[in-house]
């Protein structure tokens, strides 16, 4: 299924069912697209268009209950800029492939993850400068749980004849035991020398200085970790411009991460 965009954009769609998504954004288009993905088992593949001089933001929504496979690619023509974020606090496995290349020279590209690591998850990106004078960010905040195996690939490719190019990326892991599978492997591959390129990465468990702190306040030690994880999460919720959404939004995530005590996983 192809969408055609254009003009001021504040689109909201949901996607159900197994198949491939094309979205392309008409040239000098600016605004948001938020995608709330439902349903029990899913393989997708999302293919984003992004033309000449727009700047768009796309906010994806992850809800699935049992495992998604989702192939995402970006594609940025000349001064164009796209936000992709993604919000991954399912209960389900999950495997994100995303691939984005920038198709003209000031193009900019940005990718960000939250993602709560309550089942298996998967995270392979890559971001491609083919042309001068291009930009991309990559950030990747994630809590992982108890016996939770979480990948984290993310890939800066500045190519030859990219020069003027920067590739930046930051991943933050926040692990809740130490009986968990966490594994982030940051690469650069670089084959212009007029570029800039940089990466970081944390990987720890929460502070006990700052859980004794809580539960000396009357706040229950789940509560208390609820609280040091929603702060892996703002980052990616606040790109939303919709207030109300927003809200919505950061409520089920407080709820995901126990701030209300382990209520349900809907």
């Amino acid at each position: 299924m192809e969408q055609v965009l254009q003009g001021v954009l504040e689109e909201r769609l949901t996607w159900k069912e197994n198949g491939t998504h094309k979205l392309v954004v008409r040239p000098f288009s600016k605004g948001e697209i938020y995608v709330r993905i439902e349903g029990e088992t899913l393989d997708l593949t999302n293919d984003l268009l992004v033309m000449e001089g727009s700047e768009v933001s796309v906010w994806i929504d992850v809800r699935t209950q049992t495992s998604l496979r989702m192939r995402q690619q970006i594609h940025c023509e000349r001064d164009a800029t796209v936000h992709v974020s993604f919000l991954d606090v399912a209960d389900g496995v999950s495997d994100h492939a995303i691939v984005g290349e920038h198709l003209g020279s000031n193009a900019r590209i940005e990718v960000h993850t939250a993602t709560l690591g309550s089942a298996d998850k998967r995270w392979r990106m890559e971001l491609i400068h083919s042309c001068p004078h291009t930009h991309a960010f990559m950030e990747n905040y994630c809590v992982v749980e108890e016996a939770v195996k979480l990948d984290v690939e993310a890939i800066g490719n500045i190519r030859k004849g990219a020069f003027g190019s920067e590739s930046h990326q930051k991943t933050r892991v926040l692990t809740m035991s130490e009986h968990h599978n966490a594994q982030v492997v940051p690469v650069l591959y670089i084959d212009e020398n007029d570029v800039k390129a940089s990466h970081a990465m944390t990987l720890g468990q929460p502070d006990e200085e700052q859980l004794y702190y809580l539960q000396s306040r009357g706040i229950t030690r789940e509560a208390a970790l609820g609280l040091l994880s929603i702060g892996y999460f703002l980052p990616v919720i606040e790109r939303i411009s919709n207030r109300e959404l927003q809200e919505e939004i950061r409520c089920n995530v407080e709820e995901k991460v126990g701030l209300y005590g382990r209520q349900s996983h809907s």
